[in-house]
């Protein structure tokens, strides 16, 4: 909604000016109200003959804040047998252990079986990926749990857990302390989760519908690395079913 200035010049003695502009990449999958951190501008020009230039891009950023994809798993292939590779420009690829792949949400997803399977995503440094530290951290990945009547992790970063209790019901943990919620995570049902963790508000989404939210510690400066399906190495609580297109942001 912020205005923006632009100065476009032609060369030719009449032409007609298109443009567009495209939240391209748009706001992130699972959220209804988080910016994306850039908007992108199209635009072409034609003479009197009707002859179309070449559409050219501008990239228009948020000066305040900046959302950056920093992981995206879309478990397509595991390559060599133990690695789902990154999609983001930060070469944060998932390290699996005992995972195959399975019928995702969208083509292929991994599928966890609950006592062995886990995959870890060992973050870059600052240094490493030339990353700022972040004042927000948000995540989105679609689920698609099995029934087994235990609690089990979906995603866990040291700082942040997700996971569903024995009566199908999602819980959360931030800094050690746990909160529990009446939100209900069906199994044999993909479900898009997602959280936005910015200062000390923590926000759940379900299907891009914000239905939790709660006032915690205050969002760490870092994380280390994520686990999807457990609680670190920790074999209890190991999650059941299928994960698909996972998705960390930092702002």
């Amino acid at each position: 909604d912020e205005p923006i200035d632009f100065l476009l010049m032609c060369d030719e003695p009449a032409c007609t000016i298109s443009m567009s502009v495209n939240d391209e990449p748009g706001n992130p999958e699972g959220f209804n109200d988080l910016p994306f951190y850039s908007n992108i501008i199209t635009y072409s020009s034609s003479d009197l003959a009707g002859n179309v230039s070449e559409p050219f891009e501008k990239r228009i950023f948020n000066e305040n804040e900046k959302t950056v994809v920093i992981c995206d798993l879309t478990f397509e292939e595991i390559s060599g047998s133990d690695t789902v590779i990154d999609n983001s420009a930060y070469n944060n690829d998932a390290a699996v252990y005992y995972g195959t792949l399975y019928d995702g949400h969208s083509d292929n997803g991994l599928i966890f079986n609950g006592s062995d399977t886990y995959a870890y995503i060992n973050l870059k440094n600052d240094d490493e990926a030339g990353l700022e530290l972040f004042n927000a951290l948000s995540m989105s990945v679609w689920v698609n749990p099995l029934n087994n009547g235990s609690d089990t992790t979906i995603y866990s970063d040291g700082f942040v857990k997700i996971s569903r209790n024995g009566q199908n019901l999602l819980k959360i943990s931030i800094s050690e302390k746990e909160y529990e919620t009446n939100l209900r995570l069906p199994s044999d049902r993909w479900t898009n989760l997602a959280f936005n963790y910015k200062s000390s508000l923590f926000k759940l989404y379900i299907n891009s519908e914000e239905l939790y939210s709660i006032e915690a510690a205050p969002v760490p400066t870092s994380i280390d690395g994520v686990y999807l399906g457990a609680n670190g190495t920790d074999t209890i609580g190991r999650f059941n079913g299928v994960i698909d297109d996972f998705k960390l942001y930092y702002t």
